[in-house]
Parts: structure tokens; C-alpha cells; sequence
């Protein structure tokens, strides 16, 4: 059987994770945030992903959280890559060329 090596190219750094924005109503409530969202508070930027195997959430500015959505589309595009090289390898049916005595 012969090894073959694949070489997996990708654009830049990668992350993965989601980046939301929000506002948000204040704790007084004579505030006019409380009435009219118009008047909230903020636009926040969060990043949300795992690390060390735990969900976590990060407040981040506004350019921050435009490099990792630039970074989360780079992972995006990986996945799918990596997805497209699996499809290939399954359409080869790899199974057929197995040897007599190593059925599994």
C-alpha cells in the first residue's frame, strides 16, 4: 500500500469560536435605556470558544473582535477543506483494497 503525503495549506491564523456584539439596559431604572432601546448601553464585543477543554467568554474592543472573525473565517475555511480531502478518501473506498485475512 503506498503512503501518500497531503499537504494542507490555510490562509493565515485561525481561531475558532463566534464573535457577538450587544447592549445593554443599565441598573437605573429611571434611564431612558429601560424604555427605548435606541438609548442602551454599549455596542459590546464579545469572543466565545472553548479553551482548555471549557466554553469561555471574553470581552474584546472592536478591532480585537474584527481580527478573530477574519481568523474564525480562516478556521471556517480549513474545516471545509479538511472536509473535502475526507469526502475524497471515502470516494476511493479504501476498504476495497484491503488483502485477504484483514477484514476487521
Amino acid at each position: 500500500m503506498k503512503s501518500e503525503q497531503m499537504n494542507l495549506r490555510f490562509d493565515g491564523p485561525i481561531l475558532r469560536g463566534w464573535v457577538y456584539t450587544n447592549s445593554n439596559k443599565c441598573k437605573n431604572p429611571d434611564c431612558r435605556c429601560h424604555t427605548d432601546p435606541s438609548f442602551r448601553h454599549g455596542l459590546y464585543h464579545r469572543w466565545t470558544g472553548k479553551m482548555n477543554g471549557k466554553l469561555v467568554s471574553r470581552s474584546i474592543s472592536k478591532e480585537a473582535a474584527e481580527e478573530c472573525r477574519r481568523r474564525i473565517d480562516n478556521y471556517k475555511a480549513l474545516m471545509k477543506k479538511i472536509e473535502g480531502l475526507l469526502d475524497e478518501e471515502v470516494a476511493r473506498e479504501p476498504w476495497k483494497n484491503v488483502g485477504p485475512g484483514s477484514e476487521g
